[in-house]
């Protein structure tokens, strides 16, 4: 009888150690972030033009994008409408997905999203696609100057891993990826 539960054991384990599966590759859901622009607009003292309570911010004044030759106006942002569920999806459930949901400009304010850092006034142009290859140019024109912004993203999968590379330009120089962009009037 023991010489059976050490064969019956010795079975189970051979059993388990075949259904294993090393070797094989596991499943991987790649979640990517939509590509946003920010934008500060300043006067040459450094102060926040967008900002309601400078006595003179350029709110009201000739401020918008052209985009595939469409006119967007700065939408005033008042409320993260990304965590209002039921405007946005109803009743249907909540995945990991998070398409870019295109917004066009917004005029808002960062604290928003970070309430426990210092906040600025910005222009926030997207949501695009972070998955896609895309190379969209745009006008900014403020006060009748206009200003042109590009975006290149390159996507591409190399060896199972996404490459993505991200470049915003602003009148043809590059800018910091990760940082706002700041246009000095």
């Amino acid at each position: 009888m023991k010489h059976s539960k050490i064969i019956f054991a010795t079975l189970m384990a051979m059993l388990l150690g075949l259904s294993s599966c090393k070797g094989e590759d596991d499943d991987v859901m790649w979640d990517f972030s939509p590509i946003e622009i920010d934008i500060i607009i300043s006067d040459s003292e450094g102060h926040n033009l967008l900002d309601p309570d400078y006595e003179k911010n350029i709110i009201g004044s000739e401020v918008y994008m052209t985009c595939d030759d469409s006119r967007h106006d700065p939408q005033a942002s008042c409320v993260d409408s990304r965590h209002d569920v039921e405007w946005m999806w109803g009743t249907q459930p909540v995945t990991r997905v998070y398409a870019a949901l295109y917004y066009g400009i917004r005029h808002l304010n960062t604290n928003l999203y970070s309430p426990s850092t210092p906040s600025e006034w910005i222009l926030k142009i997207g949501e695009f696609p972070g998955d896609e290859n895309c190379d969209r140019t745009f006008d900014l024109v403020i006060n009748g100057k206009t200003h042109k912004l590009r975006l290149v993203n390159s996507f591409k999968w190399r060896r199972n891993d996404p490459q993505i590379d991200t470049q915003i330009y602003l009148d043809g120089k590059e800018c910091p990826r990760r940082e706002s962009i700041n246009i000095i009037l």
